[in-house]
């Protein structure tokens, strides 16, 4: 194989090597989310000693 598809590890480069999956974008934004729900104050009413 040529140099442009195969790197020096030996695996295939591809054009999304270095992104995110699909999982890992899903699981940082509903992160994110519900950080963000707690600081808004969301889940108050669930916390029994409030």
């Amino acid at each position: 194989m040529s140099e442009l598809h195969e790197s020096s590890s030996g695996e295939p480069k591809t054009a999304f090597a270095n992104h995110l999956s699909l999982i890992e974008a899903i699981s940082y934004t509903s992160v994110i989310g519900f950080i963000a729900a707690m600081a808004a104050g969301l889940f108050d009413g669930m916390v029994p000693w409030k």
